[in-house]
């Protein structure tokens, strides 16, 4: 059982008169009501990620977490919220194939808040369940997903942006 302790997430989908955010306020777990969840492993990876406090300094800025279905990826990511809420807000893409597949999607969503006095902050765009953007023959199936991802966690379309992107998968790695 969690009690009251509630993060804002903001909801993306694209509609037929573009972008449209609902934002919710989610209630989540702190890691350490949870982290006996996780297998030994796991918990270290996880503590490690959950205990940074302020930007993630040199270390990258998109994230694979794989695992079985089950495996409580989710929870995970509802405890990451509560433990970054300080210096991090959550952006959860429902269509992360549409996010990809229309610049000017990518665009509204990655500008969104710029230019705002709240620059400090960094955003992390959850994508669950999109291991596919992933797979050697993604170009086929999904377009230019791959390249746009890449361009935004490490190109020119991300460059300066204060964005992390945290994509969870249930697909065979290779």
């Amino acid at each position: 059982p969690v009690e009251g302790n509630t993060v804002p997430i903001n909801f993306w989908a694209n509609s037929r008169n573009g972008p449209r955010q609902i934002s919710r306020k989610l209630i989540v777990p702190k890691w350490n009501e949870i982290d006996l969840n996780y297998t030994q492993p796991v918990r270290e990876t996880l503590s490690e990620i959950m205990s940074w406090r302020t930007d993630p300094k040199g270390t990258g800025q998109l994230m694979l977490w794989h695992g079985l279905p089950g495996s409580a990826k989710t929870w995970a990511i509802r405890a990451l919220a509560s433990e970054w809420r300080h210096w991090c807000s959550f952006s959860y893409i429902t269509d992360p194939d549409a996010l990809f597949g229309s610049g000017s999607y990518l665009l509204s969503i990655l500008l969104e808040g710029e230019g705002e006095d709240d620059t400090e902050n960094w955003r992390l765009l959850i994508l669950e369940d999109t291991g596919e953007i992933l797979s050697a023959d993604a170009r086929l199936h999904t377009g230019q997903g791959l390249s746009r991802l890449l361009n935004t966690v490490d190109g020119m379309l991300g460059q300066g942006l204060r964005i992390l992107v945290l994509i969870t998968t249930n697909e065979e790695i290779g």
